[in-house]
């Protein structure tokens, strides 16, 4: 299942209900969960083991933010990578 998270900040029940396997794609202001230095990052860091974790490139650039002060597992994407990770999953969840 493909999760869409826009919630900042973000609510520790939405990621319980991801699953192993599971990709989460962080959007908009949601980006600002994956900081090394956010209050979820040691939870997103365990979560990155049995799950993809994505951020859309351009709401970071939106928001000044490089990759490097995000956890390291988090694989930045484009819109083109946003439409393939849709393709590749049967479902869609958005917490927002």
């Amino acid at each position: 299942m493909l999760h869409l998270i826009f919630q900042f900040p973000l609510q520790k029940r939405a990621l319980e209900r991801t699953g192993q396997g599971d990709a989460l794609l962080f959007l908009e202001n949601a980006v600002f969960t994956l900081l090394s230095a956010s209050v979820q990052a040691p939870l997103l860091n365990e979560l990155a083991i049995t799950r993809q974790l994505y951020v859309l490139e351009s709401d970071l650039e939106i928001r000044g933010l490089a990759v490097s002060r995000l956890i390291s597992d988090v694989k930045p994407i484009d819109y083109a990578g946003f439409v393939t990770l849709t393709t590749q999953h049967k479902a869609t969840c958005s917490w927002s």
